[in-house]
C-alpha cells in the first residue's frame, strides 16, 4: 500500500509538472486533477485556462500547449468542447488596437498515466 501511494504521489507530481508547464501567453485559471479508482494508476484532469496575444492569433499558444500534452506517453486528450475565440484579423476589417489582445479561452480534459 505504501509503495502504491509512493508510485501515484510521484505520478501526479509529473502531472503537475506537464500541465503547469505552458507557453508564453496562456494563463491557467483552473486544474483539477482526480485520481481514477482501478488496478492501474491513471488520473483523469481538466484544465481551463486562456490563452492572449497581441495582434496576432490567440489559438497558436494553446495549439503548442495541446501539442506538447498530446506528445506524452499515454496521454489521451479529449477534442477541445469549450472554446472561444476573439480574434480580429484584417479580413474582417477590424485590426487589434495597440493595447488590444486576441484571446482564446478553453477547456481542455484528458486521462494521463
Amino acid at each position: 500500500a505504501e509503495a502504491r501511494q509512493k508510485a501515484a504521489t510521484e505520478q501526479l507530481e509529473r502531472l503537475g509538472v506537464l500541465l503547469f508547464a505552458v507557453p508564453e501567453g496562456i494563463t491557467l485559471e483552473k486544474v483539477e486533477i482526480a485520481q481514477i479508482p482501478g488496478d492501474a494508476l491513471r488520473f483523469h484532469f481538466e484544465v481551463a485556462g486562456s490563452a492572449a496575444t497581441r495582434r496576432a492569433f490567440s489559438v497558436g499558444p494553446l495549439a503548442e500547449y495541446v501539442g506538447r500534452l498530446e506528445q506524452h506517453p499515454g496521454m489521451a486528450l479529449e477534442p477541445l468542447r469549450e472554446i472561444s475565440v476573439s480574434d480580429r484579423t484584417p479580413v474582417s476589417g477590424n485590426r487589434l488596437g495597440n493595447n488590444e489582445m486576441a484571446v482564446t479561452r478553453f477547456k481542455l480534459v484528458g486521462v494521463a498515466p
